[in-house]
């Protein structure tokens, strides 16, 4: 049995701007942060503890990893000061030496399984001296033996990718991508030879030119598109139309415009760094280059929380509802509520696509409770409580160019900035574009009391938008 030690403490100069002060650990590779690569493949050692000691936001990093339980492991982690040596860190784990101990430092990948690692290791161990392998970074130490007891050996079967700079960082996701690092593995599925896609993602086919693509979850590349391998597509990108990438790497939430050459390069939010002349460019124009925010409507886009926010809404407003459709009655007997089609929040398990959904509206286009039966649609989740707006089915397959698509992976909502100051009634483009300012923002709670505020006010102004 074999106890674990992961120093998360490193950063590294020559990784800015991807990490100024953060540990290396924390970037994505493939799709997932290289802490969970290496905790993935540390599990095969059937570890009786894992102790991670961590610099940074150690709060973030206990609830990805929480107790464990994923990896059928048990994991403690612990607060380590930035590059704070393994020695000192071993020094305070008084528990962690009773029995056969491994020191991971996960600033790299490493490629050779970690059974055989633990194996090569075994080789030059003595029941008096532990042993530190200069290539991989390991240290292994026998039961009762003391850190300072080691011997420092070279392994040359020990095989790992170091990612202590740029460079490194980038050939790592490529080699990734190429499937070179051993038992790292791209989520995902094989939508073609040489292209791995996640859910919930449009990506065509053809606009694969050579090499091997991966494409992560929630992303949109438009089919006009131009891809040469190796290139790393991670979660949450968009990439407009006419744009070509070629060996690169696309980091979590970014936006590229259309018509744009990115080449040899690494691109986060508005940054590119470039890996064959080190050049660093920060775009302004949000049209180029830019970050995708999570926003409002992500943070607060729990099911279970918007299911009960909208019973909760319904109770309150139940009268209100209750009066609107009885002057509606008196006001036109044979025309009380109207039906509609919209797309919802749920997605289809076969097309991965948004389904619809049919819900009710008075039967009044000036009235401003029209919208009000839909609190029961944010009770059935089919919409959120707070979110972009509403979408006909139609409306849905008309949007054909890139900035239109933007909010395609945001919540639809009952409520939203768009609802109540540019209204339903409003030109299809200018909703979108209102929805695409609106949900890359983080409104924050003076934004969101604002928001409520019109919301109460909104049945009063009947000079402004509507909800038609």
């Amino acid at each position: 049995m074999t106890n674990v030690l992961m120093t998360v403490n490193h950063s590294y100069e020559s990784l800015k701007p991807l990490c100024a002060d953060e540990p290396v650990s924390g970037l994505p590779v493939a799709g997932k942060t290289l802490l969970e690569h290496i905790l993935e493949a540390v599990v095969e050692l059937d570890a009786k503890q894992i102790t991670i000691a961590a610099s940074g936001n150690v709060v973030e990093l206990r609830h990805i990893v929480s107790d464990g339980e994923r990896w059928g492991i048990t994991v403690n982690v612990i607060s380590a000061q930035t590059n704070e040596p393994a020695e000192a860190i071993y020094k305070r784990c008084g528990s962690l030496q009773q029995q056969e101990l491994m020191i991971v430092p996960c600033e790299r990948i490493y490629v050779t399984p970690f059974a055989q690692l633990r194996d090569n290791l075994k080789k030059h161990v003595s029941v008096t001296e532990g042993v530190h392998c200069l290539e991989s970074g390991l240290t292994l130490l026998p039961a009762g033996v003391d850190i300072s007891d080691t011997q420092d050996i070279n392994c040359d079967d020990n095989q790992v990718h170091k990612i202590h700079d740029v460079v490194g960082y980038h050939s790592a996701n490529l080699a990734a991508v190429e499937g070179t690092l051993g038992a790292l593995k791209l989520r995902g599925k094989q939508e073609a030879i040489g292209l791995k896609q996640g859910y919930m993602t449009r990506f065509h086919p053809r606009s694969v030119q050579s090499g091997h693509i991966y494409v992560g979850n929630h992303c949109r590349v438009h089919s006009t598109c131009k891809l040469s391998g190796p290139v790393m597509i991670n979660h949450g990108v968009s990439v407009d139309r006419m744009t070509v990438i070629e060996n690169s790497v696309i980091l979590d939430n970014t936006v590229i415009g259309e018509h744009l050459h990115v080449k040899d390069s690494i691109v986060s939010g508005n940054t590119i760094i470039r890996v064959d002349n080190g050049a660093v460019i920060e775009l302004t124009d949000k049209f180029l280059i830019s970050e995708r925010g999570q926003g409002f409507f992500v943070e607060y886009a729990s099911p279970w929380l918007n299911r009960f926010a909208g019973a909760l809404l319904f109770l309150i407003t139940l009268p209100v509802l209750f009066l609107a459709l009885t002057a509606q009655f008196l006001r036109s007997p044979t025309a009380v509520y109207t039906q509609r089609t919209f797309m919802s929040n749920r997605i289809s398990e076969t097309t991965q696509e948004r389904e619809e959904f049919v819900t009710f509206l008075i039967d009044n286009p000036e009235s401003p409770f029209r919208h009000l039966p839909m609190v029961l649609d944010v009770v059935a989740g089919n919409i959120n409580l707070f979110g972009v707006s509403v979408l006909t089915p139609e409306e849905h397959q008309s949007r054909m160019d890139g900035w239109q698509k933007v909010t395609e992976e945001y919540p639809v909502g009952l409520i939203g900035p768009t609802q109540l100051y540019v209204g339903l009634d409003a030109p299809l483009d200018e909703r979108l574009l209102s929805d695409a300012m609106s949900a890359q923002s983080n409104m924050g709670y003076s934004g969101f009391l604002e928001l409520l505020k019109r919301c109460i006010q909104f049945p009063f102004s009947r000079n402004e938008a509507t909800l038609g």
